[in-house]
This record gives structure tokens, C-alpha cells and sequence, in this order.
């Protein structure tokens, strides 16, 4: 079996890498749409606390 040459090792070794960074970046565009997900779930969470303490509020409590 011949040696590769160093273009060989060199190409195998950057199509692994781009192959990292394809994956890399699958999993970070896949963490911001948990991201945002929790982000909308905690604004609904702020706004019904908001209101359960304006609720207070009026109640003189």
C-alpha cells in the first residue's frame, strides 16, 4: 500500500476539520433555538409575576 502524500494527509485532515465545524455549527444553531425557546417560556414567566404583583398591589398587600 503506497504512502499518501502530505496533499493527501493535508486534504484528509481539512475535510475532517470542515466536517467539525459542519457538525459545530449544527449544535450551536440547535442550543439558540433552545435558547430562544427558554428565553420566550422566561418572559411569559416575568409577565405573569409582573401582574400577580400588580394584583397584590391593588389588594394593598
Amino acid at each position: 500500500m503506497p504512502k499518501s502524500s502530505k496533499a493527501d494527509t493535508i486534504a484528509a485532515v481539512l475535510e475532517a476539520h470542515m466536517h467539525s465545524m459542519r457538525l459545530m455549527h449544527d449544535v450551536i444553531v440547535e442550543n439558540n433555538k433552545i435558547l430562544k425557546d427558554i428565553s420566550k417560556k422566561l418572559d411569559a414567566v416575568n409577565d405573569d409575576l409582573h401582574a400577580l404583583v400588580r394584583n397584590l398591589e391593588t389588594k394593598g398587600i
